[in-house]
């Protein structure tokens, strides 16, 4: 470890030595990759509602305080009055896309309506198939 009293070097968080350059602005001595990343709070990033069919929450409308990725869904905070602040997909609001499923309601089912009746048809034929070979 480097110890410097000038103040030109500082230790960065894996403890290696980097050092102070003059800033093209001001001239001080000052860290090259410190940048800062968080959102600006006096910008207000308006209202989300919830949209998806089947959340508690649906129809409701909460301020929106940050955007986030998580695990590569990008994720709205919200604040709630009574719960605090709560994550929700993007696509379940109505800041989705166009097109998104969640908030047309068109989400690709597994099995309509026909597939259905077909299913319950195969399964009346096979109880009644099991309950003639048992006699």
């Amino acid at each position: 470890m480097i110890v410097c009293t000038l103040g030109d070097t500082g230790l960065n968080r894996f403890a290696a030595p980097t050092f102070r350059k003059p800033t093209a602005v001001t001239g001080r001595l000052a860290f090259p990759y410190r940048q800062r990343t968080a959102l600006s709070s006096n910008r207000p990033l308006g209202s989300a509602e919830v949209t998806h069919p089947f959340h508690p929450l649906r129809g409701q409308r909460f301020v929106v305080l940050k955007v986030r990725h998580v695990s590569g869904i990008e994720t709205l905070s919200l604040r709630h009055a009574d719960l605090g602040s709560l994550a929700m997909p993007r696509d379940w609001t109505d800041w989705a896309p166009p097109g998104g499923q969640a908030s047309s309601g068109a989400v690709s089912l597994l099995v309509d309506a026909f597939g259905l009746v077909a299913l319950a048809e195969l399964l009346a034929f096979f109880a009644k198939n099991a309950s003639e070979v048992d006699r």
